[in-house]
């Protein structure tokens, strides 16, 4: 005897968007957008009101859209702040839910940055201000997420405060 998965309709999440629970183990949000549909998978129990990176290994999301990344377009990511400490976090979560291929690669490697000790330390810890931090966030970081920019848009700081980092249009004469 086959054993049935029972989908049952939670309610609507907005207009565009509707809840389902897959039998024991997921919600799914499905979204339906200009572009296409967005399927949010939410392995439970899962915390949504979480601060990251608490629930970075909580939710995938499967992406429907014809282009993924043409809704990432002058969004900013993190604002007043241009600390490690503070956009490490920021990054790897968009990342854990917009580009989980990359974010399982990176997380799931046998030296994951940052490392482990860096929670234990806290803000304090001297690998914020390492040259291993530095490469990881100036480098894995920003390129991971400048492929999830269109075309003419860019992730990187914003041309009139830079500390205001998320996707930009590029500006003429610039490329």
């Amino acid at each position: 005897m086959t054993k049935r998965t029972q989908f049952i309709l939670k309610g609507t999440v907005s207009e565009l968007s509707t809840c389902v629970r897959v039998g024991d183990t997921h919600d799914v949000v499905i979204t339906r957008t200009d572009e296409g549909v967005v399927v949010d998978v939410f392995h439970l129990p899962y915390q949504v009101d979480q601060d990251p990176p608490d629930t970075a290994g909580d939710a995938s999301c499967y992406s429907f859209d014809p282009e993924p990344s043409r809704k990432f377009r002058n969004i900013s990511l993190s604002h007043a702040t241009m600390r490690p400490q503070d956009l490490i976090p920021v990054f790897l979560n968009f990342l854990s839910v917009h580009y989980s291929v990359w974010y399982t690669a990176h997380v799931g490697r046998v030296f994951p940055l940052p490392p482990s000790y860096v929670q234990d330390e806290g803000e304090d810890s001297e690998w914020w201000d390492s040259e291993e931090c530095a490469f990881f966030l100036n480098e894995e970081l920003f390129n991971a997420l400048d492929e999830l920019a269109p075309d003419g848009y860019y992730f990187g700081s914003h041309p009139g405060d830079g500390s205001d980092y998320g996707f930009w249009e590029v500006e003429d004469g610039e490329i």
